[in-house]
């Protein structure tokens, strides 16, 4: 690998005028100026700081130019499901996810803290929430969808 940068995505620099997600697309742009493809590009869940369409668009494209034009190394994590479909021909793409057990009847989560290889089914964030301890009425919510 040609460099290293250490790049914080939650500095909090509003009195700059510029949000968490402002400055992770600062960065991310950073990347895309500076990496090579003897770099290592390490990027957390893109486009959590927006609406679903426009963080999903976000994601997608960086992805594909990290892909298509960088061909550097890349961890993108991102809970947009969406993209599964747009990597899963990819050959230069693979998929993995932290693996985690599910009460089928309690929706009760057990993270198994395993990277395995595929993707993860479905989202979690109920379930998270409810061991998280958010009151129960969001439980109840989600078992009556």
């Amino acid at each position: 690998m040609n460099h290293i940068k250490n790049y914080k995505l939650h500095h909090f620099r509003i009195l700059e005028g510029k949000s968490t997600f402002y400055i992770e697309l600062e960065e991310t742009k950073n990347i895309l100026e500076n990496a090579t493809i003897n770099s290592l590009a390490i990027i957390d869940e893109l486009g959590r700081g927006t609406s679903t369409k426009d963080g999903m668009i976000i994601a997608k494209t960086i992805l594909e130019i990290i892909q298509s034009d960088l061909k550097c190394l890349c961890l993108f994590t991102t809970h947009y499901h969406d993209l599964i479909k747009w990597c899963l021909p990819k050959k230069n793409i693979d998929l993995y996810f932290m693996n985690c057990l599910v009460d089928k009847n309690t929706k009760d989560i057990n993270f198994q803290y395993k990277f395995i290889q595929g993707f993860c089914p479905e989202s979690y964030g109920i379930s998270v929430a409810k061991l998280a301890g958010l009151p129960v009425k969001l439980s109840k919510i989600f078992f009556l969808i």
